[in-house]
């Protein structure tokens, strides 16, 4: 132990971590030992050097053996069989019981892997950019490509494909100067694969060849099953690219190679798949006798394979294979066979109803090449409302997750900071038996602290607050793109309706007449969409102006604005408005009763005599609304979901899904209520409530 006179040289800080050994060692106090003198280092380190210093110290610690790329995977195989709270116990504790390095920042990556496979995105893109962060400070450049790869994985799951693209592009670079050739291939096959299917094809190619590149430079690299079933899918990919191009030269090159891997693994399935895109290829480019032999081959395989749309599609290429021969009794039963897998699997196809239509049409038979022309529209529809839908979706997707990651970082640093006061309370009461040389040093630390605590939080405030505004912002420019959009698009349709009401004048031909009604009864509709729309915008800027409502006359003039439909269906009104003086917005009313008549109208029943009932009535302080219907009724598993906007019981229901939002959010800018009460099959019945100011 130092002389006296030396510790009365020796500054504050190390007097104190010379106090607090001997203070353990003296009590036996191993455990105390090991945890006061780690503290007293940090201490020392901290106040006497710097941050700076500690970090370098902890950086040149390494004491773990970096792993290969082969060796990762194999072991995210392994924790992808446990469950995975063992799994992240298991590899939280190998990250806390390694030193800051390369061994540390590949247990992340593993624990970040096992958390995608098991759906926990959020906490899964957390680790990665605690990966990233960690490679940037420790200058490990190999793991920052397989960081940023890591986040394109996950944003690609979230369907959040600008981000995807975005990190396997900055993925790259990375990976191709320090990470292994599978490492940069799959940057570039993820990329390509992204493009691809966002209709890029120019970008696929590019992308998709820099891959393959790699791959032909390092065949051997290459060898296991996963990783060739990827070369085998970026061959497919960049020959459909190419297809979709015209470059058919190219395509024939890429579809072949993609076939050779699929023969070469005895992956049946995929040699198939690869031969029917082969098939459609001969088929563009004239080569009738090879297309039909490949085609034949691909119907054959999806069919043992019960893949069916495959299947049809296979059989569908054919047809118009032996329609291009001339051979059209051939071509008929190959479209037949198309319609008979259609209606056992149930799956979409809208061009099957197209074929037969012009099959009808060339036969003269107009009435039945109507019909499957009305299908054909129909699975269209369908198809683009799926599709919408998925958009839909998608967004909500993006939209919930950013939120949930927004709510988990407030988590993290939440339980970050709880942490960080237990331990400060623990040292606290540790150092107090240590007596008054430590105090100086406490006091110290405890401020260094609290201010960076203070720092993270108003960091996290301010980061908060800039993604409410970016998000507040984000939704003023959708609304104010859906005013704009639905105000312009309005124009050329009601030109369309004006175009159709000259056709009808002058037409006289039965079933154009018929289709020409059809097209004013689509383009009625859209309009009515968008007006809604529009409506849907206002509602959001809408001042209340108060005015006496003549209630009488103002029900009367809804219900003439719906006097052609009302007649079209044979439905009866019954108006029962009582003399009340109510003060309120017109406008704002003129929409409730507007919306809920059409509703009323748009589910009637043809089962049923056809009426609608309305009645107003003084409800003391309140004017009360009924309007009932005897339509098809709401089933209980939608009663919660009418109020929502573009919600639709189903691909077939006649109505946009706005006309019940419009009517709630009207109500809402009134202080109204609603409520419903209805069963199936006999109709439903709506009752507003609206303070009579």
């Amino acid at each position: 132990m130092p002389t006296p006179t030396v510790i009365l040289l020796m500054p504050d800080a190390i007097f104190a971590v010379y106090f607090v050994c001997f203070f353990a060692i003296y009590t036996n106090m191993i455990e105390s030992c090991r945890k006061f003198g780690s503290i007293a280092f940090f201490i020392v380190a901290s106040v006497l050097v710097g941050d700076q210093v500690h970090g370098q110290a902890l950086a040149s610690v390494s004491t773990k053996k970096a792993l290969t790329e082969l060796e990762i995977d194999s072991l995210i195989h392994a924790f992808d069989a446990l469950p995975l709270a063992e799994a992240e116990k298991i590899l939280g504790q190998e990250v806390q019981n390694t030193s800051p390095s390369k061994g540390q920042l590949q247990s992340l990556r593993i624990l970040a892997q096992v958390q995608l496979h098991k759906g926990k995105t959020v906490e899964a893109l957390q680790v990665a950019e605690e990966i990233l962060q960690g490679a940037e400070r420790l200058k490990q450049h190999s793991e920052k490509g397989p960081a940023l790869f890591l986040m394109g994985s996950i944003y690609n799951q979230e369907n959040l494909k600008e981000k995807a693209l975005d990190a396997f592009l900055k993925a790259a670079p990375w990976s191709e100067k320090y990470g292994e050739p599978y490492e940069s291939f799959a940057n570039y096959y993820q990329a390509g694969y992204i493009q691809y299917h966002g209709e890029n094809y120019e970008a696929a190619i590019d992308l998709l060849n820099r891959a393959l590149r790699i791959y032909q430079m390092h065949a051997q690299d290459f060898k296991v099953k996963v990783r060739r079933f990827d070369v085998m899918n970026s061959w497919n990919t960049l020959g459909l690219a190419y297809m979709k191009l015209e470059n058919f030269a190219s395509s024939f090159i890429a579809l072949r190679a993609a076939r050779k891997m699929a023969e070469e693994d005895r992956n049946e399935f995929w040699e198939g798949l690869t031969i029917g895109n082969l098939g459609t290829l001969y088929f563009k480019t004239g080569q009738y006798d090879s297309a039909l032999l490949m085609t034949a081959v691909d119907k054959r395989i999806s069919l043992r394979y019960r893949e069916w749309h495959n299947a049809a599609n296979a059989i569908f290429v054919m047809g118009n294979t032996y329609e291009a021969l001339g051979k059209h009794l051939e071509a008929r039963k190959a479209f037949d066979t198309v319609g008979v897998l259609i209606r056992a699997h149930q799956f979409i196809m809208p061009q099957y109803y197209s074929k037969v239509a012009g099959f009808y049409a060339e036969a003269g038979d107009h009435k039945t090449a109507y019909t499957f022309i009305k299908k054909f529209q129909a699975e269209h529809d369908s198809l683009l409302a799926r599709q919408n839908s998925k958009e839909r979706a998608y967004l909500q997707a993006a939209y919930d997750f950013d939120k949930k990651l927004a709510n988990h970082s407030l988590v993290v640093k939440e339980n970050q900071l709880k942490d960080e006061q237990l331990k400060n309370q623990s040292y606290l009461m540790a150092t107090i038996g240590l007596g008054l040389g430590m105090a100086l040093v406490l006091i110290s630390f405890l401020y260094r602290r609290n201010r960076f605590r203070k720092k993270v939080n108003k960091d996290l405030e301010d980061k908060v607050k800039t993604r409410t505004r970016k998000l507040l912002e984000a939704n003023r420019e959708l609304d104010t793109f859906l005013y704009r959009s639905s105000h312009d698009l309005r124009r050329p349709i009601t030109t369309i309706i004006g175009l159709n009401n000259i056709g009808q004048y002058l037409i006289k031909e039965d079933i154009a007449r018929e289709i020409l009604h059809k097209v004013n009864t689509t383009a009625q509709a859209m309009d009515q969409m968008l007006l809604k729309l529009t409506t849907a915008h206002d509602l959001n800027s809408h001042v209340v102006e108060l005015s006496i409502i003549r209630l009488n006359e103002l029900v009367s003039e809804v219900i003439k604005k719906f006097e052609a439909d009302l007649q079209e269906q044979q439905i009866a009104v019954s108006v029962a408005v009582e003399d009340v003086r109510f003060v309120s917005d017109e406008k704002l009313l003129r929409i409730i009763i507007m919306n809920l008549i059409d509703n009323a109208i748009h589910f009637t029943s043809p089962e049923h005599l056809n009426c609608i009932d309305i009645r107003v009535y003084d409800g003391h302080g309140t004017v009360n609304l009924e309007i009932r219907d005897r339509g098809v009724g709401i089933a209980q598993p939608f009663r919660n979901e009418i109020f929502k906007p573009f919600f639709r019981g189903s691909d077939r229901s006649k109505g946009n899904g706005l006309g019940l939002y419009l009517v709630k959010k009207a109500l809402d800018r009134l202080g109204g209520k609603i409520n419903f009460e209805s069963e199936i099959g006999k109709g439903t019945s709506f009752s507003i409530s609206i303070p009579n100011v």
